[in-house]
């Protein structure tokens, strides 16, 4: 399979005011996502149980928020800036959530087993 940063190919699986995300299934175990996030919105954020997550920023600028179990001591955040060459690896059960600061899109691929 090979696709574009732009069309990954696969179905849209969420479009609203906040972004537009295509999903596209690779194989048995893995998920290619495209999210297109429009200027000064962000995702709702969450969390998966059972899924490591890379995320591959393309274009534009903005920031990933993560929080975390810190043990015994209650929780953890960090916010990273993310622009076109940015990569974050974010593991199963951390909370997490893409904030667009800039003033056009902010384009980001993810990488992730499946459920």
């Amino acid at each position: 399979m090979k696709d574009e940063f732009d069309d990954i190919g696969g179905h849209i699986s969420k479009q609203n005011d906040n972004y537009t995300v295509k999903d596209n299934y690779v194989g048995d175990n893995l998920l290619l996502s495209s999210t297109h996030l429009f200027p000064g919105k962000q995702t709702a954020g969450h969390k998966h149980l059972l899924q490591d997550e890379i995320f591959f920023f393309t274009q534009g600028t903005g920031e990933i928020y993560l929080r975390h179990p810190d043990e015994g001591q209650g929780e953890q955040e960090e916010v990273y800036e993310v622009n076109a060459q940015s990569i974050v690896t974010v593991q199963a059960g951390i909370f997490h959530r893409v904030h667009n600061t800039g003033k056009t899109k902010l384009k980001y691929l993810r990488v992730m087993n499946r459920p």
